[in-house]
This record gives C-alpha cells, structure tokens and sequence, in this order.
C-alpha cells in the first residue's frame, strides 16, 4: 500500500482534470488517496473555468458511452452473420469485442439475431418434414425466416432495447444537465 508522501509525489504530478477526477470515482480510491487528491486540489485553488471544463469534458464523455450504447446498432450484413452463423465458437470474438467495447445494443442485438436463427433452423426442420421439402427447401425456408426476424427486430425489439438502455444511462437526466448548463451560460 503506498504511503501517503508517494501519493503527494505522484499526484503533484497529475493534472488538475485527474485530480477531479479521482474525486469523481472515490469509491475506486482509497480514503488516503482521496484525501491527498483533495488536499492537493486546495493547492492548486482551481478556478470555476477549470471546474466547468472538467465538467464539459466528462458530459462529452458521458454522450459519446450514451450514443454508442443507443444509437449504434448492428449492419445489416452482421445481422445476417449472427442470423446465419449462430454456433457460438463462430461468433464467440465478434460479441467479446462488443462486450469489451463497450456496446451493449450490439452485444443484444448480436444475442437476438444468434437465438432467432438457431430457432429459425429448429422451425424450418420441423416444417420441411410434413411438407417433404428438400434440403435446398429447408435451407430456403430457413434464410427466409431472417425477414420477418429482422422486420421484428427494427419495429419493435430494437426500440424496447433502447427504452431499457435509455432507462439505464438515465438518459433524461443528462439531456437536464445539458440543458441547465446552458441555462448558467446565459
């Protein structure tokens, strides 16, 4: 555990933004670290410019996480991949990489479209039985399954997701604090 003049030395360091912060996450840090950041904060004396900077930089950081998470969904052609490829070793790096990025409407929608398909292929079996398709009918009746899935999915699965991821990063509320700063800037 680092004593509290490695943390003076390392935080005299920092910039007052980091210093901020550590003050913002201090559930992260522990007491002595919050109380050296806080400390050294009181020497710096920052003014309300650097305070309202470092707010700023931290809702633009807040709305670029919202927009990705909300807004960016899959392409068409990776629904499709999701849809045809379900097996889970096919598609085990593309949903890691959404997960470590940080998308969670990807990492759904990449979810949604691997489930549909596999049940999709369960359904066009079932049906192609009675019916005495061949393989080429079961494979047909299968891709064609992806368009009533994809129609579901952008008409109403996709717009609940959204509702829940809004619900989620409280959406409403950054949208406020975006509008009562620009009410203190008049």
């Amino acid at each position: 555990m680092a004593t509290k003049e490695e943390l003076q030395e390392k935080y005299a360091t920092l910039t007052t933004s980091q210093l901020m912060q550590i003050l913002d996450r201090k559930f992260d840090y522990t007491e002595l670290a919050i109380t050296v950041a806080i400390e050294e904060l009181a020497k710096r004396s920052p003014s309300e410019e650097d305070i309202k900077t470092y707010k700023e930089e931290t809702l633009d950081v807040l709305n670029v996480f919202i927009v990705k998470n909300i807004e960016e969904d899959l392409s068409t052609w990776q629904k499709m991949l999701f849809y045809l490829f379900w097996i889970p070793i096919l598609t085990f790096a593309f949903k890691r990489n959404y997960r470590e990025d940080g998308y969670i409407l990807k990492l759904r929608q990449a979810n949604y479209y691997s489930f549909v398909g596999f049940i999709a292929l369960i359904l066009s079996a079932i049906v192609s039985m009675p019916l005495n398709l061949s393989s080429f009918g079961e494979i047909a009746v299968w891709m064609l399954g992806f368009f009533p899935a994809y129609l579901f999915d952008e008409y109403f699965n996709r717009q609940q997701q959204i509702k829940r991821l809004k619900k989620i990063f409280k959406v409403e509320e950054a949208d406020q604090i975006d509008e009562s700063e620009s009410d203190k800037d008049e």
